[in-house]
């Protein structure tokens, strides 16, 4: 829609960079907080236990991803990995607080040994439509530690949906935000 001029301004995914950047037509303004942000463990929300309850769980889930390889293949150099739970828009941020957690996938793997999960688990991930690459990504990721995903791609709205009104189990995805707009004479 941006490149035949029926919007002005899209959210963009990373994978979309190069095509964007090719065209002098159109101006890619990056927000300063463009992250691979949060792996989200939903299963807080089921009324059973399940794997993410436990937080060597988590801490497996937090080790195995490869956040600086996303970043830099993925989105094209383009992101930064988030260095903690909370990213510089979030209240109570302290850059001094926040530390990468480093990818470590025999560290992830000792830990689900240790949870019960020696051989891993299944789960769903959800994640919204324009972030699948980044989703098959981690599950690729995941599924090298023993966790298999079954990757549900939702819309925008169905994810929003399930999301607030806490339908989700299994894990989700959210990333950073990107803004395209088309460059008009005359606008900087």
């Amino acid at each position: 829609m941006l490149k035949t001029g029926e919007a002005d301004i899209i959210t963009l995914n990373g994978t979309q960079i190069p095509e964007v950047t090719s065209d002098s037509n159109l101006k890619l303004v990056k927000s300063p907080n463009a992250y691979l942000d949060a792996f989200e463990f939903y299963d807080f929300h089921n009324k059973t236990p399940g794997p993410c309850d436990d937080i060597r769980v988590r801490k497996a889930i937090d080790h195995a991803i490869d956040r600086k390889t996303i970043c830099e293949r993925v989105a094209n150099g383009e992101f930064d990995p988030w260095k903690g739970i909370l990213a510089p828009y979030h209240a109570g941020f302290d850059p001094a607080q926040e530390k990468p957690t480093p990818y470590d996938p025999e560290k992830a793997k000792k830990l689900l040994a240790e949870a019960g999960f020696p051989r891993g688990f299944k789960t769903d991930l959800f994640v919204n439509v324009n972030r699948r690459t980044y989703a098959e990504a981690i599950a690729g990721y995941l599924s090298n530690v023993g966790i298999q995903c079954n990757l549900q791609v939702l819309e925008n709205a169905a994810f929003r949906d399930k999301r607030w009104n806490r339908k989700f189990t299994g894990c989700g995805l959210s990333t950073g935000a990107w803004w395209v707009g088309r460059t008009h004479p005359g606008v900087a």
